[in-house]
Parts: structure tokens; sequence; C-alpha cells
């Protein structure tokens, strides 16, 4: 189990090429931007670097991933292996969000610029 104050998010980002199917659930990420204008950036920062995460995005599966706060590697923080997304999505009060709710979530407290061309 991780601490509570180790997590930059509420629940884990969910990096799917599904992002925008309505049973999506979980903070829902692709790398096409096609989840919203910080989907892309959001996917540039966590998974595209990640072997694994990378590896089994484009292979068509599902990733989660619980980003970690670095500033506090002294309260009891270190890396979590996610549970199968199968036992994921039982999770009590996990459920598809709303974009802002994704910005408000996400995408403000990571500083990462909400950019309005995810053409490339």
């Amino acid at each position: 189990v991780m601490h509570r104050q180790c997590r930059l998010t509420p629940q884990p980002l969910h990096f799917t090429q599904n992002a925008v199917a309505p049973n999506c659930a979980g903070l829902c990420f692709d790398a096409h931007g096609a989840a919203g204008p910080s989907s892309r950036a959001i996917f540039d920062a966590f998974c595209r670097e990640d072997v694994k995460c990378n590896a089994t995005y484009w292979a068509g599966g599902d990733y989660y991933m619980w980003p970690i706060d670095p500033d506090q590697s002294d309260r009891f923080c270190h890396e979590y292996k996610c549970q199968s997304s199968g036992a994921l999505l039982s999770l009590p009060g996990l459920r598809t969000l709303s974009a802002a709710e994704v910005f408000a979530q996400v995408v403000a407290p990571l500083n990462i610029s909400a950019a309005s061309d995810d053409s490339g």
C-alpha cells in the first residue's frame, strides 16, 4: 500500500487506445489527444518513455500508472505495481470523469500545459 501523500493524482493514470469510450473508467489518456487537448501531453510525459507502458499501449492493452511525488521520497514512497485492469475496474469510486474533472485532478496539479494543438 502506498501512502496517500506519495500519489500526485487521486486515481491511477489509465493509458488506453479506448480512452474516449463511454466505459473507460478513471483518468483515461491516449497518445493522439482524442481524449482531450491534454491527453497527448500526459501520455508523452508519463507513458511514452516507459517501456512497459508504451509497449502495452501500442499492443492495444490498458496500462495503469500512479504518478509519485518525488519530493515525498522520504515518506515511504516507492514504485507501486498496479493490479490488472480487470481488478482496477471493480474498485469503489472508480468512474469515468469529465474533461473538467481530468483537468482539475491531473493537468492542473502536474502543471502540464493544456496545448490546443495536438495535430502532430
